[in-house]
């Protein structure tokens, strides 16, 4: 029995003992040969020479008679299956319209026929077949639900409105690019990103220890027509400083100078230096002196170099002399050309606007730096120093386009400027000292 389980063994030991009793109860005579109605293997005749019946029928070996096994027919007898009543119809989906979904149909009574009595057949064991169950009537199918209406859609829920943006905090206007005492508003002196000019000439701060004071000073004065070689661009005069100007006549105009009353723009000196070769003095170039005789008063800006080695005023009076311009003489109302006992000292320049800065033609490592409030002492560009050359520049490590430079002038204050600009052009660095106390 190994492989099938128990109640599988139990089945084919009934079923054979009920096919057991079927043919004893055949062989005891329910029918005889004489029932026969038709050919062999239909039911009650002989059985087919290969002993097979009709469908249905078994040949009863020992009668040889084709023969309806018992029970077959009673296990038929299970009442036809209740119809079952029709499903209930869902009520309609709402549509999007929330059209209320109709009620289902009710179902319809199922009446499952009854089902036929098992024919009583004659088994092989003579054992009767039980006639079948009748059905039972299928019940009644209910009715559908009603439908229920569509619900109607909640609305969506009100948006919030965006929260509305706070304005952007108002930019401070740049200060404004005073420079010197009064000065115009700096030249890119507009508001935005130029607009202040930083730490541009807003507001003051102490400047000390600017130089030269002198009561018992001495003057001569000089034009560029004397000498001053016309070595700048366009033809322009060129000085020791590296300053650049025009002549008409006898008074000259340099440019990026003080120009603020009572400086002018003709209004400059030249300072006593060592030698032609041996500017000593360079770091003065761009300092301004203040000139008093009597009631006058000038401003002039240290432009240009009296070389010591062939100027005698200068070699004797080194530390006291200036060479003015033929326009600075006039306006101090000197009744000669070569006082002495005069009065002047180192002042802060009234410029207007921002600092210069201007790359030499054929050398972008130099660059003159220009209209500055005080005289500049130092350049760094990338954490090195520059060298201030006799004739004006300041030499630095490398191509100075595009670089920040950082400018020291002779009250130690700091100032970072951007050099741009092609060669020779005067650039607005739109950067400026903030005026002296």
């Amino acid at each position: 029995m190994r492989g099938k389980s128990l109640a599988t063994a139990l089945g084919a030991c009934l079923a054979g003992i009920a096919t057991l009793l079927a043919l004893t109860a055949v062989s005891c005579g329910s029918h005889q040969s004489t029932d026969c109605k038709g050919s062999p293997g239909e039911e009650f005749c002989a059985c087919a020479s290969n002993g097979s019946c009709n469908s249905g029928l078994t040949c009863a070996a020992d009668l040889n008679q084709c023969l309806e096994v018992a029970g077959t027919g009673g296990s038929t007898g299970a009442g036809n299956a209740t119809g079952a009543g029709n499903t209930t119809g869902g009520g309609n989906t709402t549509g999007a319209g929330n059209t209320t979904g109709a009620a289902g149909h009710a179902g319809t009574s199922g009446s499952g026929a009854a089902g036929h009595a098992g024919t009583s057949g004659t088994g092989a064991g003579d054992t009767t077949g039980s006639a079948g169950t009748t059905g039972s009537t299928g019940s009644a199918g209910r009715g559908g639900t009603t439908g229920g209406g569509a619900t109607t859609g909640t609305a969506g829920s009100t948006g919030r409105a965006g929260t509305t943006g706070s304005a952007g905090t108002t930019g401070r206007a740049g200060t404004s690019g005073t420079a010197g005492t009064t000065g115009r508003a700096g030249t890119t002196g507009s508001a935005g990103t130029s607009g202040a000019a930083g730490t541009t000439g807003s507001g003051s701060t102490s400047c000390t220890n600017l130089g030269t004071s002198t009561t018992n000073g001495s003057f001569t004065y000089y034009y560029f027509g004397q000498g001053t070689p016309k070595s700048g661009p366009n033809g322009t005069y060129q000085t020791a400083c590296g300053y650049l100007g025009t002549e008409s006549g006898m008074t000259d105009t340099v440019e990026e100078i003080a120009t603020m009353s009572p400086a002018s723009g003709t209004y400059f000196a030249a300072i006593p230096g060592a030698s032609g070769s041996n500017f000593d003095t360079v770091n003065d170039c761009g300092a301004c002196a203040q000139i008093t005789n009597g009631g006058k008063s000038i401003i002039a800006t240290i432009i240009d170099e009296c070389p010591e080695d062939s100027n005698a005023p200068c070699k004797n009076d080194p530390t006291g002399h200036l060479d003015l311009s033929y326009a600075a003489l006039n306006a101090l109302g000197y009744s000669n050309g070569d006082p002495s006992g005069t009065t002047w000292k180192m002042v802060p320049c009234p410029v207007t606007g921002n600092v210069f800065a201007r790359i030499k033609s054929g050398n972008p490592n130099q660059v003159f730096i220009e209209n500055s409030v005080l005289a500049i002492t130092n350049v760094t560009m990338n954490g090195s120093g520059g060298q201030h050359l006799n004739y004006g520049p300041w030499q630095m490590n490398g191509n100075v386009a595009g670089q920040t430079l950082t400018l020291t002038d002779k009250a130690g204050r700091t100032l970072q400027i951007t050099a741009n600009g092609s060669a020779d052009q005067q650039y607005d660095t739109g950067k400026q000292f903030p005026k002296c106390q």
